[in-house]
């Protein structure tokens, strides 16, 4: 299994459990703010990713595929380019 399908399936086991997962939480069209073009919705999508369960999993994933697209662990890929600062632990959310 590789390491994007190893993300999917802690947070399906987690979601499972009972626990909040917002990218999958919510209604297929809130969920495309996980994905979309448009930087404000991305925001949106960071901000609740701050209670996630698997918020460290996802955090550990995108730093090890820092090209990935889309919201991950509370940082939008415009936020994960090249030459950006990095956000604290605690500005991503992480308790």
């Amino acid at each position: 299994m590789n390491s994007q399908a190893e993300l999917s399936a802690s947070l399906v086991e987690l979601r499972a459990a009972g626990r909040p997962v917002p990218c999958m939480d919510t209604s297929a069209e809130a969920r495309r703010a996980w994905t979309s073009d448009d930087h404000a919705e991305q925001s949106i999508a960071a901000r609740l990713c701050a209670g996630c369960a698997g918020l460290a999993g996802c955090r550990r994933f995108v730093e090890d595929h820092p090209d990935e697209w889309g919201v991950y662990a509370g940082s939008t890929d415009r936020e994960r380019q090249p030459g950006r600062p990095r956000q604290s632990p605690r500005a991503a959310g992480a308790a």
